[in-house]
Parts: C-alpha cells; structure tokens; sequence
C-alpha cells in the first residue's frame, strides 16, 4: 500500500467506524477540505467476518500505511470545528 497523494497532513484527519460482524464492518478516514465545506473520504476499508479486535488492527496497519498522521478526538461541535478553517493552511 501506498501513501495517499491526496492527504494534507497539516489539516486535521477523522476516523469512522461502523462496526460489524455479519454485515461488512467500515472504517472510513476523512479529511475536510480546507474551507470546511465539504469531507473528503481518503480511504474506505469493509470487512465481514472479523471481531473489532482483528479490524481494528486491520485498521492500524492502513493507517500507518497510507501515511496518516496522529488521530485526535474531536471535543467540540462540527460548527465549532468548522471555524478552524484558517488553522489549515494553504500551499
């Protein structure tokens, strides 16, 4: 696996998870762009048949492959977040 060309890793990076065993487990990351108008789904991984554990690390070894930075969770609202727009600079 590659890094991902399309990951700007001074802009901050979420991950989604719907866990699941018969159906499809998902982990999604998703980064804004950079006026917060709109998410960019960078990478989406569905697995079935696999315990939370087992994806989760699954969803580890992605993450370090594709070159992804660190996971922070969020501790505000999406509007409160929306208003860092400035924070992620443009090249």
């Amino acid at each position: 696996m590659t890094p991902d060309p399309q990951y700007t890793p001074d802009c901050d990076l979420y991950l989604g998870i719907d866990k699941g065993y018969r159906n499809p487990n998902a982990t999604l990351w998703i980064q804004p762009d950079r006026k917060w108008e709109r998410a960019i789904v960078l990478f989406a991984h569905y697995q079935a048949l696999r315990t939370p554990d087992e994806n989760a690390k699954i969803a580890l070894e992605i993450h370090k492959a594709r070159g992804y930075g660190q996971l922070v969770a969020p501790r505000r609202s999406w509007a409160a977040l929306r208003s860092k727009a400035n924070a992620c600079t443009s090249t």
